[in-house]
């Protein structure tokens, strides 16, 4: 009966050592094992509050809610083997680099998904998130830089969101010009059109191969002189407080102003898909979104209000390297009807 007892004893301590030690050896020299010594191993979080990256950072929960996470930055060499562990910390995510052959790849919490490539030719590569994960969104991008052994490509410089750090308040609630700058920054809409609509964002495989600037906005409606512009913006802030029958402008070729203005509304709700440059390369990673569940028709409106007074006219030019952003703060009362913030802002409806 001794003897049983004292065997019984034992298995349970060999049962309490051994699971442990079981745990540990698997941890720390099983798991490891599972990659080549010469492949590099990275293991990459996606997180979309508060700093929209990728990053190699830990994130708990200790640290998520109020650090600002550095952006991935990956220095290879070329004839790496590469093995990338994506998790998310948070919302849904999607990770591409499409001129690195890499397809997007679904990014959700809870699963580490796993993508692996060799590093094949020296060069700058830029990766993207593709699915609308936060206001952040637009700036979760960065690098893979691949060098030569001897040959070393600098680095360029982290893409960092601007937008994480202000405090934006409340939406403002009167002015329409304001609402519209308002939600052009706070959506991220400057990630993919660049600060005050002047595009310039390179599209991979787009066949344009720049996202659509918006301070050309105003010639896309084919509004030709700085009284006409001025005219449709008070009718954008008045068009749905008045009759119908009064609801024209007097500007030139109005129904075709009207419908190429409609047809701007609708892509924004919408969304659009680039046109790929090579038909049979990778999707172009840069896309516009359908907004129409995110915003109210009025702040359409705001918005495309917004991009008409970027417009700069010849007058304008005479302020060297000032925008019209500034302008309409600077310009002294009649120089531009535009640029005059109380010319289209004094008749928003009550």
């Amino acid at each position: 009966m001794v003897i049983k007892e004292t065997i019984a004893v034992l298995s349970v301590i060999i049962l309490l050592i051994s699971i442990p030690l079981c745990i540990l050896l698997y941890q720390y020299v099983f798991v490891p094992s599972t990659y080549l010594q010469e492949e590099r191993v990275f293991n990459i979080t996606a997180v979309g509050e508060p700093s929209g990256a990728y990053t190699l950072e830990e994130i708990n929960g200790l640290n998520y809610w109020w650090k600002r996470f550095a952006p991935m930055t990956l220095l290879l060499e070329v004839g790496d083997q590469v093995i990338l562990n994506l998790k998310s910390a948070d919302s849904t995510h999607q990770f591409y680099v499409p001129e690195l052959g890499l397809d997007p790849v679904t990014v959700t919490p809870g699963k580490v998904e796993t993508l692996s490539f060799t590093a094949e030719k020296k060069g700058i590569y830029q990766y993207f998130c593709t699915t609308m994960c936060g206001d952040c969104h637009t700036f979760m991008t960065g690098w893979i830089v691949i060098s030569e052994k001897d040959d070393p490509v600098k680095a360029p410089h982290p893409i960092v969101c601007p937008l994480c750090a202000p405090d934006f308040g409340i939406p403002p609630q009167t002015e329409m010009l304001d609402l519209g700058e308002y939600l052009y920054q706070k959506l991220g809409c400057v990630g993919c059109h660049g600060w005050f609509g002047k595009g310039g964002i390179r599209n991979p495989n787009y066949a344009k191969q720049y996202v659509p600037a918006h301070n050309t906005t105003t010639d896309k409606l084919f509004l030709k002189t700085p009284e006409d512009a001025a005219k449709f913006c008070k009718w954008l802030i008045t068009h749905e407080s008045i009759p119908q029958s009064e609801d024209n402008p007097d500007i030139p070729m109005f129904n075709f102003v009207s419908a190429r203005y409609q047809a701007l509304k609708d892509i924004a709700k919408k969304g659009s898909t680039p046109e790929k440059l090579d038909k049979t390369g990778p999707e172009p990673p840069l896309w516009m979104p359908a907004w129409k569940f995110r915003l109210a028709d009025r702040e359409f409106d705001a918005i495309i209000l917004y991009f008409i007074t970027l417009k700069k006219w010849e007058e304008d030019e005479e302020i060297e390297g000032a925008d019209l952003f500034t302008q309409r703060v600077m310009l002294p009362s009649g120089s531009n009807p535009i640029s005059e913030r109380s010319d289209i802002s004094a008749v928003t409806p009550a």
